[in-house]
């Protein structure tokens, strides 16, 4: 007989040899057990869980001659036939290619008649959803009630394709993906049984490709260890093949790698992450598995930062978790939810595109162009800040670098012997903090008369309305537009630009005004604010008195304040009828 793959060669042949499904094989053997096994099963589960394997050990212990038995004896005649495949009381139907309503006629033809030696006909349908729909129903009545010596056990990948008719008629068990841990268990076993050593790091990988699936990754296996065999001589025993041949092999990149990957997106390194999505590609790896490895790997991250330390969420090896905690220290929850959520969502983006490698680039170059979201305790405390006249917490960097302290990268395996990764450029220092807004103290000079200050009542003036300016910013406009007219004794008369409206709010704030005055005209001064020309024709247009109130709204500090903590823009100021301590109008920003 001609090689055997290891599938079939250690396909499990007692419920105890099936990996990873417990909850199924101690359920069915119970029932065996009680004598309670039901005329129709439906396996459901991922490709290569054990469906089919499952329901060919349970044909085996419902017709061993030793049996009903949990455990066939696989030494009588009917087991050793079911083994091989040639049990004239089990048919093993492909739905896929008998699924019309003919096949099922000739099947429900055929139940009617006795077993030839077992104790029961069996059917194993697989891919049982690939039938049409006039083969469901036809096949309703008889696996609904079949007769006594008959046993239906339908296997599916999709059991939603199901009709619920077919459902409620089935006792359904679902079989899970098998975990890494026991993937590597039952690899470890096989290798010591082929007699090949492979490193953990080699099975791992291996055991992480096959993504819950035993046969995936026992064809994986096959596959390495074939290269294994094909370098060694005749008649000696297979060489030792390392880690990253293995990887080489299966055309996947290191979780070094990826992690360089990641640490050149959180720390927003472009020309590092450009660089490893070229070796990937250059290297010959799917670069879609790259990117669902990205993600995968960020999500890891996320796990480990919210949990607070390693555990069973994560799928990764102790030392693995570990460089991961160190990583997910360099950034932030909201960080890492906000790229993971831009990645899952460009996810399909990149999976249609007819030019991968430029639609990843791209997908990063734009991640790196978003700024880091501002932590809610930032905005609450600028807000507490604010409220009880404070001066606001410093604005964040706006880039995700890590700060100088942070570890270095992970070392990275290069896609080929040949090929060399370098790890990504050390980040930057990040930029002091800007300053708190808050408006600058006005400067104060000594004390003059008009005369030694050196300049014209008009001039003194001005600089007056500078000083005022600066120590309250929503009357700028106004003294702008506010015009020396004379002095008469200690009385200065103003002549407001902006009507009557202007004349109040210098009036408002009459009492810093004329202290402002004194100190630069050097002696006690009283203003005489009157409107403009304009107040003749009934005060300031609308349109000057929405410029006005704009302005005034824009410049005042709480609004500065606002925008300092939100780290936004004005979008539009809506005017309203100024109230004693309004700023002038109601103001929409964009964070």
């Amino acid at each position: 007989m001609g090689y055997l793959v290891l599938a079939r060669k250690y396909r499990p042949q007692t419920f105890e040899d099936v990996v990873g499904q417990a909850h199924v094989t101690r359920t069915l053997a119970n029932a065996i057990r009680a004598g309670r096994l039901a005329h129709a099963i439906l396996f459901c589960g991922p490709r290569g869980t054990g469906k089919t394997t499952t329901a060919r050990i349970l044909a085996k212990a419902a017709n061993c001659a030793a049996g009903p038995t949990d455990i066939p004896c696989n030494a009588c005649g009917s087991c050793c036939d079911i083994t091989a495949g040639t049990a004239a009381d089990v048919h093993e139907i492909d739905g896929a290619s008998n699924n019309g309503v003919d096949h099922i006629r000739d099947l429900r033809d055929h139940v009617r008649y006795m077993p030839v030696a077992g104790r029961y006909k069996i059917y194993i349908i697989d891919e049982v959803h690939m039938l049409s729909t006039a083969a469901f129903n036809a096949l309703l009545k008889t696996l609904e009630e079949p007769p006594a010596h008959v046993l239906f056990f339908l296997a599916t990948t999709e059991p939603r394709k199901l009709p619920v008719t077919i459902l409620s008629r089935c006792q359904r068990h679902d079989l899970r993906r098998v975990s890494t841990r026991d993937l590597v268990h039952h690899f470890q076993r096989l290798c010591a049984a082929e007699g090949v050593c492979l490193p953990a790091a080699g099975i791992h990988a291996i055991a992480r490709e096959a993504a819950g699936s035993v046969r995936d990754g026992l064809s994986l296996l096959d596959q390495v260890i074939g290269a294994m065999a094909g370098n060694a001589g005749p008649g000696s025993s297979p060489p030792e093949i390392t880690h990253q041949e293995i990887l080489d092999l299966l055309g996947v990149a290191g979780r070094e790698a990826v992690a360089a990957l990641a640490t050149a997106v959180l720390t927003s390194d472009a020309p590092a992450a450009l660089s490893l999505i070229d070796r990937f590609y250059t290297g010959g790896m799917d670069l879609k598995t790259i990117y669902s490895d990205l993600v995968t790997h960020l999500r890891n991250l996320l796990v480990l930062a919210s949990t607070g330390g390693p555990g069973q969420l994560v799928d990764a090896s102790p030392e693995e978790q570990e460089e991961m905690m160190r990583q997910a220290g360099t950034v932030s929850i909201s960080d890492l939810m906000q790229l993971l959520d831009i990645l899952l969502k460009e996810e399909q983006t990149l999976g249609t595109a007819s030019r991968p490698r430029i639609a990843m680039e791209l997908i990063l170059l734009r991640l790196f162009q978003i700024r880091p979201t501002l932590p809610m305790e930032d905005l609450i405390r600028g807000m507490e800040n604010l409220a009880a006249g404070l001066p606001v917490p410093p604005r964040r960097p706006e880039s995700r670098r890590v700060h100088p302290e942070t570890p270095a990268a992970l070392p990275l395996a290069s896609p080929d012997p040949g090929m060399e990764i370098r790890e990504p450029k050390a980040a930057a220092p990040a930029p002091p903090p800007s300053p708190p807004v808050s408006p600058m103290p006005a400067p104060k000079p000594a004390a003059s008369s008009a005369a030694g200050a050196g300049g014209t009542p008009d001039v003194i003036w001005r600089a007056v309305a500078q000083e005022i300016s600066r120590e309250i910013p929503p009357l700028a406009p106004f003294l702008t537009a506010t015009r020396f007219v004379g002095r008469e004794g200690n009385a200065l008369h103003l002549e407001c630009g902006n009507g009557v409206f202007g004349a109040k709010r210098l009036e408002k704030h009459r009492a810093a005004i004329e202290a402002a005055a004194a100190r630069r005209f050097g002696e006690a001064v009283v203003i005489r604010p009157a409107p403009g020309p304009e107040a003749a024709h009934g005060g300031p247009s609308p349109g000057q008195r929405k410029a006005a109130l704009r302005q005034e709204a824009v410049n005042h500090p709480v609004v500065q304040a606002a925008m300092e903590i939100f780290q936004g823009r004005i979008l539009r100021v809506d005017p309203l009828d100024p109230g004693p301590a309004s700023p002038g109008g109601t103001i929409k920003t964009q964070s």
